[in-house]
Order: structure tokens, then C-alpha cells, then sequence
């Protein structure tokens, strides 16, 4: 068999192809690149819809894939054992209850995904900085707009940031990661103080991370801190979110929701392939 080149422009490449032989061939043509609309595994974990409709059937027990990158949120609700002494068993449950359905809706608007709560913590997942850096400060605001049955605001968040490669698994019915990123991504929300979001060196480091800190106009404080179980001295970044913008904070969500097709995710979903995550 033998190609022959026609015509090559910018946009197409037009080719003759002649079988010379005596016998059928079957020509396989592969492109080398990925198609623009193309999705990895990584990208559907990270996907909130996708994650509760499929999430228990993505790997078959005991599989499991390494993903270069992730990023990772952690959040805690600051001083809770005192919320629940102060204001009752009954209603702090049903304030964190609540909360962690507000913090859902922040996440899942930036395109982030729950992977599970452990006591009054979320751990969430994103595939871009950007995303997880908005979802943390939306959060804060969030917590500060909830407020308890005598008018107080008893929620008040400290969050964590981390990226880097991880293992995802199935584990206990659902999706889940592991590693020491995840591990360092709890380690960077334990020493957040309440109204922070803190950020490790290698999520900062990004060019994407950069860009949103400038565009918000947000420079964080940079501080040492050794993180328990790990190895050296970590540079970690942290923000004092103490009060939302004077903008309904309603109104932009709303709005940004306006400019998501969602059921364009869905398309996105079928054309899946199997290549490389990263």
C-alpha cells in the first residue's frame, strides 16, 4: 500500500491512498492529538454529576489509576464542639447539616465535586486552581450569610488547598483518593484559622493560581509551618476572608449559572476515550 500526498493546507490534509498489491487492505487512520472536547477519567471524577450518578461503578473493586494532578479543599467548621455545648445537640447538627448543603452548592457551581465528609469537614476535589480558589473564598461568604435561630452567625469555615498527583480508588462504595497530596491537602487546612483559606506553595506556584490572586487583587501572607507526619518545612499562603463583597452574592451565582450550558457536560461525557489522565 501506498500513500501519495495531494494537497496540504492550513486547515485540511488531503491524501490518495493506492493498493499496489494483489490482495485487500484495510487502511487505519489515527490522529495524533486529542479532540478539543475530549474529557480524561480525571475530569469526570472531578464532575459532580457524574460522581453521583456513576460514581460507584467507575472501577471495579481493588482497581485503581494515578492521576498527575489534582486539587484538593478541605473544610472544617471552626470551634464546633463549643456550637454544639452552646446552642444544643439538635440544632448545631442541623446547622452543620445545612451548611454542608450550602458548601455543596458553591462547589458544584465552580465545578468541583464532593468526596465525602468526615464529622463537620467536606473534602472536595477540582481539576483547575482557579475553580478551587473561588469555590473557597464563595464558601466563606456563604458561612457568613448563615445564621442561627437567635439571628448568630455560628459557622465560621478555615479551608485548605493542595494539588498534586494522586491514587483513585474504589473505597467503601464510592470513589475516593489517596496519597500524600491528599494527605498534605488535609495537613494545609489543619493549620487555617477560622475566616482563612490557606494554600500550599505547589497550588500557589501555578500559573492559573497567580492570575486569579492578581485579578481579585488578593495577596496572601506567606508563613513556614511544619506539617504533622510530613518532612521539612512548608511555605504556606494564607487569605483572611472576613466579610462578602457588597454585591448580592445571590445574584452572582446566579449569574454565573446563566453562562453554564450544563447540559453540554453531558455531551462532553460521551466522548470519553481511554487516554492517558493527567
Amino acid at each position: 500500500m501506498q500513500g501519495v500526498p495531494h494537497r496540504v493546507s492550513e486547515q485540511d490534509l488531503h491524501f490518495a491512498i493506492k493498493n499496489v498489491s494483489d490482495d485487500e487492505r484495510t487502511l487505519h487512520i489515527t490522529r495524533t492529538s486529542w479532540a478539543d472536547d475530549i474529557v480524561t477519567a480525571a475530569d469526570v471524577t472531578a464532575m459532580q454529576e457524574f460522581r453521583t450518578l456513576f460514581g460507584s461503578e467507575v472501577l471495579a473493586p481493588g482497581a485503581e489509576f494515578s492521576i498527575r494532578n489534582m486539587v484538593f479543599l478541605f473544610s472544617d467548621v471552626v470551634e464546633s464542639t463549643a456550637m454544639y455545648e452552646r446552642v444544643g445537640d439538635a440544632k448545631a447538627f442541623a446547622l452543620v447539616r445545612d451548611h454542608f448543603d450550602v458548601m455543596e452548592e458553591v462547589y458544584s457551581k465552580h465545578r468541583g465535586a464532593l468526596v465525602k465528609t468526615i464529622g463537620d469537614a467536606v473534602m472536595a476535589v477540582f481539576r483547575h486552581p482557579e475553580d478551587a480558589l473561588q469555590a473557597a473564598l464563595e464558601m466563606h461568604y456563604a458561612a457568613q450569610e448563615m445564621l442561627d435561630e437567635q439571628g448568630e452567625r455560628p459557622i465560621a469555615l478555615k479551608i485548605g488547598l493542595h494539588a498534586g498527583p494522586c491514587i483513585a480508588m474504589q473505597a467503601n462504595g464510592k470513589l475516593d483518593y489517596f496519597g500524600t497530596t491528599v494527605n498534605k491537602a488535609a495537613r494545609v487546612q489543619g493549620v487555617a484559622k477560622a475566616h482563612e483559606v490557606a494554600v500550599s506553595q505547589e497550588l500557589i506556584n501555578s500559573t492559573a493560581a497567580q492570575t486569579w490572586f492578581a485579578l481579585h487583587g488578593l495577596e496572601p501572607e506567606e508563613k513556614s509551618h511544619n506539617l504533622k507526619g510530613l518532612a521539612g518545612n512548608n511555605k504556606i499562603y494564607f487569605v483572611r476572608v472576613e466579610r462578602a463583597p457588597k454585591a448580592n452574592t445571590r445574584e452572582i451565582a446566579r449569574a454565573h449559572l446563566d453562562r453554564v450550558d450544563r447540559s453540554s457536560i453531558y455531551g462532553r461525557m460521551t466522548t470519553i476515550r481511554n487516554r492517558p489522565t493527567n
